[in-house]
């Protein structure tokens, strides 16, 4: 079962799968790998995280294999990358950052605001 609050590590995961197939035509995918790097984190620690979404039903996911979004862990993911775009567009028009400033500080506030 799914809750309506997955957590910011799951909402981290989920929000580099979405980026990583956010071009059309782009065959690029994410990898544990690209995942690991992205995190700061190890191969064993993305390897049990992304188990951990796919038992959550967010993920379709077989070690070596693919990476894909399901529709719900899609739309959480949808949710993280337009508020993270939002709180950098906020803090440039309205706060006077510049656009090389914001990237961290929109990390940090993404999970706390609400939709």
């Amino acid at each position: 079962m799914v809750t309506e609050d997955v957590g910011r590590v799951a909402e981290d995961y989920l929000a580099l799968i979405w980026k990583a197939n956010e071009w059309p035509g782009d065959e690029r995918r994410a990898t544990t790998s690209d995942l690991a790097a992205a995190l700061g984190v190890t191969l064993s620690t993305v390897s049990a995280n992304l188990k951990r979404l796919a038992r959550e039903r967010l993920i379709r996911y077989q070690p070596y294999g693919a990476i894909e979004l399901t529709r719900e862990g899609e739309r959480i993911a949808l949710g993280v990358v337009r508020r993270h775009r939002l709180i950098e567009t906020f803090l440039v028009e309205q706060l006077c950052y510049s656009w090389d400033e914001v990237h961290e500080e929109a990390d940090r506030l993404e999970h706390a605001v609400t939709d």
